[in-house]
């Protein structure tokens, strides 16, 4: 009975735990890659944008309290400004407003540093070899597959006697 419920136990924590493991790592399969914005204009990309402490005194609060990283689509950009549709904020606290897209004007002079959402396909690779292996370790741990046997180590003998 305690072998038969610790097995069940293991199967349901063991699914719970790829299941988690699957949602950290596939959302790992995205990297962040700095912009240029000079040469051309990454528009409806998803970008970050990280305020200076310039940025933080222009917008004066109209976006958060002490906000450190923007997180949006790019909608566009001018000389001076950049125009976001605003998802996340990110105070330097680490606190995070989530917004509903509302369409934002940064100041250049208070960014520092701009970087888009880019996919990689060596954390994905890396992401999915995980996953496969954790699945394969919770089969072979709980044996769901194979064995099946009776336990005596050898062949039966037939009914009625030796043979």
């Amino acid at each position: 009975m305690a072998l038969s419920l610790h097995s069940r136990m293991v199967r349901r924590v063991g699914g719970v735990g790829v299941i988690a493991l699957a949602a950290n790592l596939l959302a790992g399969c995205y990297t962040q890659a700095p912009v240029d914005l000079s040469m051309t204009s990454p528009t409806n990309a998803d970008v970050a944008v990280e305020l200076n402490d310039r940025g933080r005194y222009e917008l004066k609060g109209s976006i958060g309290e002490s906000p450190k990283r923007v997180e949006g689509r790019l909608l566009g950009m001018s000389d001076s400004t950049l125009t976001v549709a605003v998802q996340n904020v990110i105070s330097i606290g680490g606190g995070r407003a989530t917004w509903a897209g509302e369409s934002v004007q940064l100041p250049r002079t208070g960014v520092s540093e701009v970087s888009q959402r880019k996919f990689s396909r060596t954390r994905t690779f890396l992401a999915v070899a995980a996953i496969v292996g954790a699945v394969v370790a919770i089969f072979v741990g709980t044996d769901l597959i194979g064995g099946g046997g009776n336990g005596s180590g050898g062949d039966t003998p037939p009914p009625g006697g030796e043979s």
